[in-house]
């Protein structure tokens, strides 16, 4: 369907109505108008007809003395008199306005305004005073334009019609006017754009019954305001106007027409009747009993159409109304129903329904598509359609309104458009208490909380939470409520208790967190994935998540989940009894009942294809005596075995998690384990572990004797000494490709050998290690004097 943009009404077609009546009303009719003028019905009507011929002037008069010196003419109560002398713009400022035959015209010289009854008047024949009186149609009252000596452009003046001869003229400034005999007086009128042609105000219109609008025109005086209401134009030098008014009622609207002259002046006003059909087509409005509408709900009205013609298929657009103080809820697809001649039951239809809603701005208006689907649409003459709109009531909405409806479009029996009204009362029912601005879950900033929400006026709401004292506030007449309660950094279960006489209400269990604390994602520290253990005992789950939260720890167990609080630093940590057998735990973290994550982890599921490790010691580290653990990784049934000279060999099996361990006793030395694993596939690997004792001494390598560069003249026993690392190795080596003499690091640090060295001069080398690693060189040189 085809829309057509208009206020507050969509339309289709064009609709004309005829102008009922034109009264004209003002002094400018009665004065001007002759008992034999057609132009003027005895009872005060105009004709609607436009004729913009002008035939007489209005505007400020003013004379001409010179350039800078002329003369405004202003109406006093008795008499005419002049102002003070100016330019010629002061003068037309200070004068009065004045309505005056145009030129090649006779008639009256009169005010406007308030003072339109009263004439320019000459006072007789042989007096040449001019005065003012009321208005009587009289010789003496009438006036023309005559030719007179120009001056600064301009040459005409008013002569009274029985003495042309004769002229205003200024005897000095604030004085009477006088008509004067003479050229030497004669001073000319300013005749121009200052006056204006004068018009009586006529008006007719023609309607758009669809857009609910009328295009008001006629003609009125030349630069005056045409205005209807708060609509207006300025009359242009044609002096036709056009006026357009929209959002007219439907019916008769009776329309007051007014001009304005540019001095403010009303000059005349005609009264027009329009009227707007409430149906043109094959539809016509059903007027429906006022239908009761709750406060502070969302309710269903709905408006009724009736067919006057056979009706099998449509292209339309149905728009809706909503009544004052009032918006529309939804604008969700509806369904049409339609009832039949004769019959009692409405039944949806299967072909038509409304369609593509399209709210206002501010919801107080709704436009639908209404069209048949397909050809089985038939319904006979004085069928009746259903429309139905949800309307949203305030509390405090005035008790009656109405729901506006337009339904127009195209028929297959031409174009129709069709305006209804669904009267409504307004009534307060009983309604629960809301809590708007919480929901359960939701988090505060810890202070002074605002609770806000909707209710039954007068009803009392009460926010108590689970420890504390409750706050109560009253539901105001708007159906709204607002309650402040004091909330710290922690953690709320909060009572909504709303209660009038008419009812009650509880909302339980709103449960709010402080947004002060720890909030980060869940995760799961330990135990990590695969991880295990080879006897049964307690397993700590612990991680990080939001505070609050609630941690659960499930398996495939009938066992309860274990369950943890997330603390405000964003820990937690939980402990579980587990046993041997393969499991998988399932943790999640929750609050306020919405989970916030979630992981699996396997334990006692075995480990494959890890590396053998041993974590506790490397070979060459030392050992504290006593109770010595070995440990490390492996596959899950893999064997480690630990021998040692002297010693019982020491089993053990890389269990579950992928872990071994072995436990021996260990005293103040040194030893040299051999590590054997053994995969589940029989394939044997070894290693070296030599370990020793921490208790000893361990220092560096020191050469005490010989010194560097002591003599050594004949070959002979040099005895070597010094201190070093318990258990380590001192080597000596004199360069001549002897094996190097050896000696062992004792308990106390020390150590002694000798070696045969020639005659010198020799370098000698003093090397130290344990368990093959260097801790230590010297060079000693012996008879380098020599």
């Amino acid at each position: 369907m085809t829309r057509r943009t208009a206020l507050r009404v969509g339309a289709v077609a064009l609709a004309t109505a005829t102008v009922l009546g034109g009264i004209a009303d003002g002094a400018a009719a009665a004065a001007d108008a002759s008992p034999g003028d057609p132009s003027v019905r005895a009872s005060g009507s105009t004709p609607v007809v436009i004729a913009s011929e002008s035939t007489r002037l209005v505007g400020p008069l003013a004379i001409v003395q010179s350039e800078t010196h002329a003369f405004g003419l202003r109406a006093d109560p008795d008499t005419m008199r002049t102002g003070g002398g100016g330019t010629l713009a002061e003068a037309q400022a200070e004068a009065d306005y004045w309505l005056v035959p145009a030129v090649g015209q006779v008639g009256p010289v009169r005010g406007v305004g308030d003072k339109a009854d009263r004439c320019l008047t000459k006072a007789s024949p042989s007096n040449g005073t001019v005065t003012i009186a009321s208005c009587n149609a009289s010789a003496q009252q009438d006036w023309q334009w005559t030719d007179t000596t120009e001056r600064q452009g301009f040459s005409k003046a008013l002569s009274p019609s029985t003495a042309t001869a004769r002229a205003i003229a200024p005897r000095g400034a604030g004085t009477y006017v006088h008509a004067v005999d003479g050229a030497s007086y004669t001073r000319p009128m300013a005749l121009d754009g200052a006056m204006l042609a004068e018009r009586e105000i006529t008006a007719s219109a023609v309607v758009d019954a669809m857009e609910r609008s009328a295009a008001v025109s006629g003609v009125a005086s030349t630069g005056s305001t045409v205005s209807i209401g708060d609509e207006s134009v300025v009359v242009g030098e044609t002096g036709e106007y056009t006026l357009t008014l929209t959002d007219l009622e439907v019916g008769v609207t009776s329309l007051v027409v007014t001009q304005t002259l540019p001095n403010d002046e009303v000059h005349g006003t005609t009264t027009l009747d329009v009227e707007v059909p409430a149906a043109s087509g094959e539809f016509t409005p059903v007027e429906l009993p006022s239908a009761e509408i709750p406060r502070g709900l969302d309710s269903a009205v709905t408006a009724q159409v009736e067919t006057t013609a056979e009706l099998t298929s449509m292209d339309s657009t149905v728009t809706f109304t909503a009544p004052a103080g009032t918006t529309f809820a939804s604008a969700d697809d509806r369904p049409v129903a339609y009832l039949l001649p004769g019959a009692r039951d409405w039944r949806e239809s299967a072909y038509l329904r409304l369609t593509g809603g399209t709210p206002s701005a501010d919801a107080t208006s709704l436009t639908y598509d209404a069209d048949t689907t397909n050809g089985g649409f038939r319904l006979p003459a004085g069928s009746r359609l259903r429309f139905e709109a949800v309307v949203r009531t305030p509390f405090g909405v005035a008790d009656q309104g109405s729901l506006g409806l337009l339904h127009s479009g195209t028929a297959n029996s031409g174009a129709f458009h069709v305006f209804g009204r669904s009267a409504v009362s307004f009534v307060d029912r009983y309604r629960d208490g809301t809590l708007d601005d919480f929901a359960d879950g939701d988090r505060f900033t810890p202070g002074e909380v605002e609770f806000t929400g909707s209710g039954f006026p007068g009803a009392t709401v009460t926010i108590a939470p689970a420890s504390g004292a409750p706050v109560s506030t009253e539901v105001r007449p708007d159906g709204t409520w607002r309650a402040v309660r004091y909330l710290g950094n922690g953690a709320y279960t909060l009572t909504v208790s709303h209660t009038s006489s008419e009812g009650e209400n509880t909302i339980e269990g709103i449960r709010l967190f402080s947004n002060a604390v720890a909030e980060g994602d869940f995760t799961l520290a330990s135990p990590s994935d695969g991880d295990g253990h080879a006897a049964q005992g307690w397993v700590t789950f612990s991680g990080t998540g939001t505070t609050w939260s609630r941690v659960s720890i499930a398996d495939d167990s009938a066992i309860a989940p274990t369950t943890a609080t997330v603390q405000y630093d964003g820990s937690w940590t939980a402990r579980r009894w587990v046993g041997t057998e393969p499991t998988s735990f399932t943790v999640t973290s929750s609050r306020a009942d919405v989970e916030n994550g979630s992981e699996t982890v396997a334990f006692n599921t075995g480990v494959t294809d890890r590396p053998f490790t041993i974590d506790s010691h490397s070979d060459g580290g030392t050992f504290t005596p006593g109770a010595i653990t070995f440990s490390g990784t492996g596959s899950t049934g893999d064997t480690v075995t630990l021998t040692a000279p002297g010693l019982a060999p020491l089993e053990a099996r890389v269990d579950l998690s992928g872990r071994w361990s072995i436990q021996r006793w260990l005293g103040n030395g040194s030893i040299a384990f051999t590590v054997t694993h053994t995969t589940t596939g029989g394939e044997s690997t070894e290693q070296q572990l030599r370990l020793y004792s921490d208790q000893v001494p361990q220092g560096e390598l020191v050469v005490s004797t010989p010194v560097d560069g002591d003599d050594h003249s004949q070959a002979g026993w040099v005895t070597f000494t010094g201190t070093g690392t318990t258990w380590s190795r001192v080597s000596i080596d004199d360069g001549t490709g002897t094996p190097p003499s050896v000696a062992t690091v004792q308990y106390d640090g020390s150590w002694t050998v000798r070696r045969w060295i020639g005659a010198g001069p020799v370098t000698v080398t003093v090397t130290s290690a344990r368990a093959d690693v260097e801790n230590g060189r010297h060079e000693i040189r012996l008879g380098a004097g020599r």
